[in-house]
């Protein structure tokens, strides 16, 4: 699943989620009765939690399968200013390892935490060392994220560098290529490249246009890409794509043949 498509089910997933999870947990609590009444409750709590997350993270941990993107090595290729260090296929699969276990550890967190839960509702086992250990290994993580941060720049910057772009403030790119400044700004609705000084004749080509125009990619390289020129700037808008794939490469390419033109 990528773009709209992709966010439209997790809405929709989270709202009916969230709304089965805690309707049965509500129901559970009319039912119980007794000095045990608690018990039920925490865990349909936790047993309903348990499978709403575990359903999450088994789709992120699917989307985030590391792959190689040789089409995309080859745009890089073509774009490269001067010799490459890295591939964009080795940086999405690093991004793609390093988004793995995010997920991995959230889901491990998460279960610890139903499981303090349930323990609770069964009253077996010891609740306190399990968020004890819960919150441990968040803190481990905590320490060790700088390290991975300075991973994930390393990786991109040798992808950067050689295409004359370097990380901006915030999520964003810039730069200077052929005399035009460069712009990439990412954010959760997905990315805009803008190339300013240039003097393509105004334009807005969008999807199935831009396959005709370029002749290059496929119907899923410009799903959801619309790009505009006018006065001056040329700005190439994507919605959303699947995790760590850099698909951004495609709309600096495809800004830059359209200055050409």
């Amino acid at each position: 699943m990528t773009g709209t498509g992709s966010s439209r089910w997790w809405r929709v997933y989270s709202l009916i989620g969230i709304a089965l999870w805690i309707g049965a947990t509500v129901y559970a609590g009319t039912q119980a009765e007794g000095p045990d009444g608690h018990r039920p409750i925490l865990l349909t709590f936790a047993g309903g939690g348990a499978l709403f997350f575990g359903i999450i993270f088994a789709v992120s941990w699917w989307q985030m399968k590391p792959r190689s993107l040789p089409e995309l090595d080859a745009v890089l290729a073509e774009l490269a200013l001067t010799p490459l260090g890295g591939s964009a296929s080795t940086a999405a699969i690093t991004g793609s390892r390093i988004g793995r276990l995010y997920v991995a550890l959230g889901a491990i967190t998460t279960g610890l935490g139903m499981a303090a839960i349930a323990q609770e509702g069964l009253e077996v086992g010891n609740a306190a060392l399990t968020i004890q250990v819960m919150v441990g290994i968040v803190v481990v993580w905590a320490l060790a994220v700088p390290f991975v941060l300075m991973r994930v720049n390393t990786t991109w910057a040798e992808v950067l560098a050689p295409l004359g772009l370097e990380r901006g403030s915030g999520a964003s790119v810039t730069g200077e290529r052929h005399g035009r400044e460069v712009t990439i700004e990412f954010g959760p609705a997905g990315s805009i490249t803008r190339l300013k000084n240039a003097t393509a004749r105004e334009l807005s080509l969008s999807g199935d246009e831009i396959l005709a125009y370029c002749g290059r990619g496929d119907a899923e390289t410009w799903r959801n890409v619309k790009a505009t020129s006018k006065k001056g700037t040329i700005t190439v808008r994507r919605e959303a794509s699947t995790h760590n794939r850099p698909a951004w490469l495609w709309d600096l390419w495809l800004a830059e043949r359209l200055a050409a033109d």
